[in-house]
C-alpha cells in the first residue's frame, strides 16, 4: 500500500513541477527599476498582487527583467485574463513560465510589504538558442514578404491584419535573442496606420531588446518618426542628442547631428 502510495506522489509531484504553465508578460526591462515602476503603473488597472518580477539571463543579450501577472495552470484560464487585459488597453503576451519550481523560488517584498515571487529562467544552451534565432529570421522573412505586399498595395486592412501575425511571435519566440527585429515590424506596421504614438511605443521595444550595434539606428529612427510624423521638435532634438551622445562612433550619430541643424536652421524648433 506504502509503494502504491509514493508511487503516487510522485506522479502528482512530478507533475507539480513539470506541467506546463504560463503567466502573462506585460514588459521586459533591462533593470528591475523599470520593471517595478511598470508593475506600479498597473495599480487601478489589475489587481498588482498578482505581479512578480522574473529575472532572465540571456547570456550576450545581458540580464532583464520580465514583469508578469499571474501563473495558470490552465491555458484557457490564462487566455481569458490575457483577454481581459487586451480590453484594458494592457500591451501583453501569453508565455509559458520556465521558472523551475519551486528550488528558484525567491521572495520579493513590495511597497505595501506584501510578498512576490521571482526566479531566474532556466536558460537555451547556445546550440538550441541558435536554433531558435534562425527559426525566427525564418518566419519574420516569411510575414515580411506578405508586409511588402500590403504596404505596396497600400492595403491597411492587410497592414492591419500583420500586427497580430508578428505579436504571436513575440509569444512563441520571447527569448530570441532576435525578438527586436518583430517589435521594429510591428513598430513599422502602426506608422504604415498612422498611428505614430504606437510606433513609438513599439520602437522603444526594439531598442530595450537590440543588441547593442543595432540600437543607434532604431534609437535614430524613433527621433526621424518624431521629427517628420510627430512634429515634436523640441522631443526630436533631445532623442537626436542621445544618440551622438550615446553612440558617438555610429554613422547614425553624424546624421543626428545633422537633423539637429536642420531643425535649427529652417526655425522650425524655436529656442526658448
Amino acid at each position: 500500500m506504502k509503494k502504491y502510495f509514493l508511487f503516487a506522489f510522485i506522479i502528482i509531484f512530478s507533475f507539480f513541477i513539470f506541467a506546463d504553465d504560463y503567466s502573462i508578460q506585460f514588459g521586459s526591462f533591462k533593470t528591475k527599476v523599470r520593471a517595478n515602476k511598470a508593475i506600479q503603473n498597473m495599480k487601478g488597472k489589475i489587481d498588482t498582487t498578482n505581479c512578480y518580477i522574473v529575472r532572465a539571463d540571456l547570456g550576450e543579450k545581458g540580464i532583464w527583467y520580465r514583469a508578469k501577472y499571474g501563473r495558470f495552470q490552465s491555458k484557457e484560464e490564462a487566455i481569458k485574463i490575457l483577454e481581459e487585459f487586451k480590453k484594458k488597453n494592457i500591451d501583453s503576451i501569453l508565455v509559458k513560465c520556465k521558472e523551475i519550481k519551486p528550488s528558484n523560488i525567491t521572495t520579493l517584498p513590495d511597497t505595501k510589504g506584501k510578498i512576490k515571487f521571482a526566479a531566474n529562467n532556466t536558460n537555451y544552451d547556445t546550440k538550441n538558442l541558435k536554433i531558435v534565432n534562425e527559426t525566427l529570421d525564418f518566419k519574420i522573412k516569411i510575414l515580411n514578404k506578405l508586409w511588402i505586399r500590403a504596404v505596396q498595395k497600400r492595403n491597411i486592412i492587410k497592414i492591419n491584419e500583420m500586427i497580430p501575425k508578428y505579436k504571436k511571435l513575440l509569444n512563441q519566440y520571447y527569448d530570441s535573442n532576435n525578438i527586436y527585429k518583430v517589435y521594429y515590424m510591428i513598430a513599422h506596421s502602426f506608422l504604415q496606420l498612422k498611428q505614430e504614438g504606437n510606433a513609438i511605443i513599439y520602437l522603444d521595444k526594439a531598442f530595450d531588446t537590440a543588441p547593442k550595434e543595432e540600437k543607434s539606428a532604431i534609437l535614430f529612427e524613433k527621433g526621424y518618426v518624431t521629427y517628420i510624423f510627430v512634429q515634436n521638435y523640441d522631443k526630436a532634438i533631445d532623442i537626436f542628442k542621445r544618440v551622438s551622445i550615446e553612440f558617438p562612433t555610429s554613422p547614425w550619430a553624424l546624421a543626428a547631428q545633422k537633423n539637429i541643424n536642420q531643425i535649427l536652421k529652417y526655425k522650425v524648433y524655436n529656442i526658448n
